[in-house]
């Protein structure tokens, strides 16, 4: 992550306003006055190198929540939660015979394969999480660790897994996986 807050207090930062990852390997920024770049992010490293700025990957930055955010967006799909919220809000629930009120099917993950692809810090928080919910993990990386989870072909993993989550980084051989 690339912040002016961060690099603002670098000597050789003078003219830089303001930075935003926009993710996908891009960041938009404005150097003096109002006109707005937006660059590759290589480009703003290559940039960055030739002033003597440093920029360095933060590996262990936001793990824990992007693989909670993940687990989060499987229990949605299992309970459409935002729609239960919206409907017994609508008063739908109050309008049901029963006590027990479900507009949708539910399904539970306990019982269930994940495939994780990217199996580095995010993917391994991931499988931990998945497995405390009682869900079988598969697991295919480019450097696969089989002493932290079954690791499968990448066919394998598509073709027994009930969800696939991708925590793998964006390279040429990644991209539009």
């Amino acid at each position: 992550m690339i912040e002016l807050g961060i690099i603002s207090y670098h000597p050789n930062s003078e003219g830089i306003r303001w930075v935003k990852n926009l993710g996908l390997n891009n960041v938009e920024f404005c150097l003096n006055g109002d006109e707005i770049y937006s660059l590759d992010a290589q480009d703003v490293i290559d940039a960055c190198k030739e002033k003597g700025i440093p920029v360095c990957n933060v590996p262990s930055y936001g793990t824990a929540a992007v693989a909670q955010f993940t687990l989060a967006l499987m229990l949605e799909i299992c309970h459409r939660i935002g729609h239960h919220d919206r409907v017994v809000h609508e008063g739908k629930w109050c309008e049901c015979a029963n006590f027990c009120f479900w507009d949708t099917p539910q399904m539970e993950l306990g019982g269930k394969t994940l495939g994780i692809i990217g199996f580095g810090r995010i993917g391994q928080a991931v499988a931990k999480l998945a497995e405390a919910f009682g869900m079988r993990v598969l697991a295919y990386s480019r450097t696969p660790k089989p002493e932290l989870a079954e690791f499968v072909d990448m066919d394998t993993l598509l073709a027994k897994s009930d969800f696939v989550s991708f925590h793998c980084p964006q390279f040429p051989e990644t991209t539009k996986m």
